[in-house]
């Protein structure tokens, strides 16, 4: 990994040789929200107070789930931005459990010297991931939907749940969900009261 003072003269030197040559140069960070930290919004203030010179043309786009990622910002950087934001709506739940089953089905390329399951397999497996993903009595899918949560958090619950498939239980369910979602986002109330 760079540095954080190596990455700054990094694109230091690259603003400059492109401002030389009167190039236009955007910055698409995504993730935005992790800029918000101590040195990388540094890296964003620095970027940006390049910005106020008259020979770099330089845009800076910031993709984020979060609406008020801005309001996490110092206020020297907030005051660089532009008011401009671009709000995407999210899909309907309905297209994010879609995405989520297309990203999950067969998700297993076996290798060579390993035997594959036979199709029957397959099919339990899509037909139980459909079966968790759909049914109205799992109440995971609405909450993350509700809280503004992006689709690969939908997809990391999923990934650990599958942590806990064993040879007699090798399809996906709501109790490997359920102990996913423990794992992830445990009660701490509850833990306290217990004593754990």
């Amino acid at each position: 990994a760079i540095s954080f003072f190596n990455m700054y003269d990094l694109l230091k030197q690259l603003l400059l040789q492109k401002a030389l040559q009167e190039h236009a140069v955007i910055f698409i960070l995504d993730a935005f929200d992790a800029f918000v930290t101590g040195a990388k919004q540094l890296l964003v203030y620095n970027l940006l107070d390049w910005m106020q010179s008259k020979d770099v043309r330089v845009a800076l786009v910031g993709i984020s789930c979060n609406f008020n990622v801005l309001a996490q910002f110092e206020k020297r950087v907030k005051s660089r931005f532009s008011n401009i934001q671009v709000v995407v709506p999210r899909p309907p739940l309905k297209h994010i459990l879609q995405a989520t089953t297309t990203m999950m089905e067969n998700v297993v390329n076996w290798p060579a010297h390993i035997p594959a399951p036979p199709d029957a397999f397959h099919e339990h497996w899509d037909t139980s991931l459909h079966r968790l993903l759909f049914d109205q009595t799992n109440w995971w899918w609405q909450y993350l939907y509700d809280l503004g949560k992006p689709t690969d958090v939908f997809v990391q619950l999923l990934h650990v749940a599958m942590t806990h498939l064993t040879p007699s239980a090798p399809c996906l369910d709501a109790s490997h969900v359920d102990l996913a979602w423990n794992m992830l986002y445990p009660n701490h109330i509850l833990h306290t009261l217990r004593g754990s």
